[in-house]
């Protein structure tokens, strides 16, 4: 199987061509020409719940009915996000990490689960 994948995935690169050894990634460094692969071909491609975010996958997932946004449930498919600052900057930092927190997308659009 093969897989259309943007280059600068960070971790998500080695684990995904960990736990997919037999797949084929074809990167892309240009968004924009991604969005465009993506649109006229039927690779599939990974999101995450930060994907919501980006306008181009919540229009896509909207307007292509064959697009269907499937979750990996995989305890391995997670990844603990950290916060990092200096402790004389906690005052200025603690509630914009709360918000953070509480506004993270926990699903994929279309996610029924």
């Amino acid at each position: 199987m093969s897989f259309i994948v943007m280059r600068a995935i960070g971790p998500w690169n080695d684990i995904i061509k960990y736990e997919i050894a037999d797949a084929k990634f074809m990167y892309q460094d240009d968004r924009e020409a991604f969005a465009e692969i993506t649109k006229y071909s039927r690779f599939p491609f990974f999101a995450t719940n930060l994907s919501q975010a980006d306008p181009f996958f919540s229009e896509q997932i909207k307007a292509d009915t064959d697009l269907v946004a499937v979750p990996v449930s995989d305890d391995r498919a997670q990844m603990p996000i950290y916060a990092s600052y200096l402790l004389s900057q906690k005052k200025q930092l603690t509630q914009l990490i709360r918000d953070l927190q509480q506004q993270w997308p926990t699903t994929l659009p279309n996610d029924s689960h």
